[in-house]
């Protein structure tokens, strides 16, 4: 190298220095957007809607459970007691209350589990918890109820597992009558993935008011959703014959995960309406006598289905607050107030690095509910 080539680098090199302080800084990357379905029902009685489809947990864009299915829940809970391994009534009996899921459910309800063990709030005389949901065990991993899951002929059978692992506590399947269930349709790998042919990557929901638009069980990911979630209902209540109650929770935000993640945005937000549309499709085929056709028979007066319920709501706006405060922060990408930084989010953008929030969020739920206080808070 010449005695020049050095002084020419370091020149260029100052000079590149010196434009970059010029230039304006690069855009922080585009986060998805959207209102939690919990708070698109307005004040003045009108609904907010996403993609046309309008929001609420329930029905009638309402976050409040229909009469009709809140007296049926309200029957239902007294009918839940501690039982033997047999599934008999038995004062020296347990009533077990068990998540189903994939590793967000997880990691979710192991941080449930150990705050509930210690909070002298929670029933530790007749309730038993178990967590059920493990890594990777998506939606179509739970059905059916005998044999092989549906997407994976080689995989075990988590209800098999589940009873396995209860037999270690000297505890029974006979004595499961709750459910924490928090699903999605896979996509990291194929055979995760529900949409048809086998394989296929389902895609987001369209507006049904645009031409050309069909959201399919076949191709669409909300829709696949709510398909698997009644055959994870009916597969689960074969398995677990005294199972009452259901209570479903949807994803939170994913809109700091890479495209290529297992549930990113927009298919966290709209596993939300995988669950609205499922719990309605209960209601109606109670009220009407018709079943649905995607989500199927939910009858819970003939042993079909257990009854199903919102549990606590886990979606907000990224760094947005929701109407109750709550925000998903990640670092750099959340900067400013109200998280200033704070990081909920393992590197993926996916799985949460701690639990914090969703634990508060279950146990107000379950020590406060009219469905679950009765049999899971210490003074019911």
């Amino acid at each position: 190298m010449t005695a020049s080539g050095p002084r020419t680098w370091a020149l260029h090199f100052l000079g590149l220095c010196l434009l970059a302080l010029l230039l304006p800084a690069a855009a922080p990357a585009q986060l998805f957007n959207a209102t939690p379905l919990m708070d698109m029902p307005q004040a003045n009685g009108t609904c907010l809607t996403y993609d046309s489809f309008p929001g609420g947990l329930y029905e009638n864009c309402s976050d409040t459970v229909p009469a009709d299915h809140d007296a049926d829940g309200q029957n239902i809970v007294t009918q839940i007691q501690p039982l033997d391994t047999n599934g008999n009534p038995s004062s020296t009996g347990k009533v077990v209350f068990i998540s189903i899921g994939m590793s967000n459910a997880q990691n979710e309800f192991a941080g449930f589990l150990s705050n509930a063990i210690k909070n002298s709030a929670v029933n530790h005389t007749t309730l038993a918890l178990s967590n059920g949901a493990a890594s990777n065990q998506d939606a179509c991993f739970w059905f059916p109820a005998v044999g092989a899951p549906s997407c994976l002929a080689t995989a075990g059978n988590n209800y098999d597992r589940i009873a396995t692992s209860l037999a270690t506590r000297g505890l029974s399947p006979n004595q499961i009558q709750a459910v924490w269930l928090k699903e999605a349709n896979g996509r990291t790998h194929s055979y995760e993935r529900g949409c048809l042919p086998t394989g296929t990557l389902c895609v987001p929901l369209c507006d049904p008011t645009v031409a050309g638009c069909v959201n399919s069980v076949d191709s669409t990911d909300a829709v696949n959703l709510e398909w698997e979630l009644g055959n994870v209902l009916r597969a689960a209540k074969q398995r677990w014959p005294n199972l009452k109650m259901v209570f479903l929770t949807s994803r939170m935000y994913a809109g700091y995960a890479p495209a290529g993640a297992g549930s990113p945005e927009p298919y966290a937000y709209e596993t939300g309406f995988a669950v609205q549309w499922l719990i309605e499709a209960q209601v109606l085929q109670i009220r009407t006598g018709v079943i649905d056709p995607v989500a199927g028979d939910l009858n819970y007066n003939n042993g079909t289905a257990p009854w199903i319920a919102w549990g606590p709501y886990f979606w907000a706006d990224g760094p947005n607050p929701r109407s109750d405060g709550l925000v998903w922060c990640d670092g750099s990408l959340s900067p400013n107030p109200p998280c200033n930084g704070e990081v909920d989010f393992q590197s993926d953008g996916e799985h949460p690095k701690n639990v914090t929030k969703q634990v508060g969020l279950m146990l107000n739920f379950f020590l406060n509910s009219a469905y679950t206080k009765p049999w899971f808070s210490a003074t019911p």
